[in-house]
């Protein structure tokens, strides 16, 4: 192999080994925004309906409650949204499965997204009603990073 040919080489293999650093970089760094943006609406969610379900709570209004819970997470991207009532231990849970249709299923198989579960206890003044707790779904996640 003559020279020139070893130099050409070399600087294909070098350009493909920063090609691929580059592309394993920003596939990370996606990844970490979308994750820390999915916590954060998670969490503003709850804020949410935590401030919104108070009044129905503390006058006891249950199907004002569950109306709440279907609008507001209607259609959503949350894959499980469960109320426990504090003062008699009764549950409104809705699930709702999330498939992301513009995304190939070998893809949301990928392990790169777990679902992010965060909890609050509603409260009024120092009286404590109930307990929320929101489960994402990556589903959203995974559509936006397959359009990267």
């Amino acid at each position: 192999m003559t020279l020139y040919r070893q130099l050409v080489v070399g600087m294909i293999a070098v350009f493909l080994l920063l090609l691929t650093s580059v592309f394993i970089i920003e596939i990370n760094t996606t990844k970490d925004f979308l994750e820390r943006q999915q916590r954060s609406e998670v969490n503003n969610t709850i804020n949410t309906v935590g401030l919104a379900l108070a009044p129905y709570l503390q006058s006891q209004d249950k199907v004002a409650v569950e109306s709440v819970i279907n609008a507001l997470f209607d259609g959503s991207t949350y894959s499980t949204v469960r109320l426990v009532f504090l003062e008699s231990d009764e549950e409104i849970l809705r699930t709702y499965p999330i498939k992301p249709s513009d995304v190939p299923a070998w893809f949301t198989n990928l392990p790169l997204f777990s679902p992010i579960q965060d909890s609050r206890v509603v409260t009024s003044g120092w009286l404590q009603l109930a307990e929320v707790e929101i489960v994402s779904h990556p589903g959203e996640v995974f559509s936006t990073l397959a359009c990267v």
